[in-house]
């Protein structure tokens, strides 16, 4: 990847390197070889920070491929996912579980960890 840009493409970056790693294996041998190198690593999701926050010019991980729902308890009223799963994802699925997110932002393409990191939040409250 030659330049990263944000959503907005407000924000770019030259990343020395860029991967997409599909399993947990791959994350691994990624951060063993990159840890050799002691090079700073960003993780990013949807790139939809309005700031600079995600950049780097050294190593940048999507967590994109990390998608899956791995488990839903009706019960208790959880869910366990990946990092890349998207709000969007879970807006279609959780109704049919009879659950719902209590708060959401504005836009609904932004993945879990992404909104878990950057505290993001809705305009109501639980």
């Amino acid at each position: 990847m030659a330049i990263f840009w944000n959503w907005a493409r407000t924000f770019n970056c030259r990343p020395r390197l860029y991967v997409e790693p599909t399993s947990i294996d791959s994350l691994r041998t990624v951060l063993n070889e990159i840890n050799t190198t002691k090079s700073k690593v960003r993780v990013i999701g949807c790139a939809h920070s309005p700031s600079g926050l995600s950049m780097s010019n050294e190593v940048l991980i999507s967590m994109k491929n990390f998608n899956k729902i791995l488990e839903i308890d009706e019960i208790n009223q959880e869910i366990h996912c990946e990092s890349g799963v998207l709000l969007s994802t879970l807006n279609e699925i959780l109704p049919q579980h009879n659950l719902s997110l209590p708060v959401q932002g504005s836009i609904s393409n932004l993945t879990i960890a992404g909104v878990i990191s950057t505290a993001t939040h809705g305009s109501g409250f639980i």
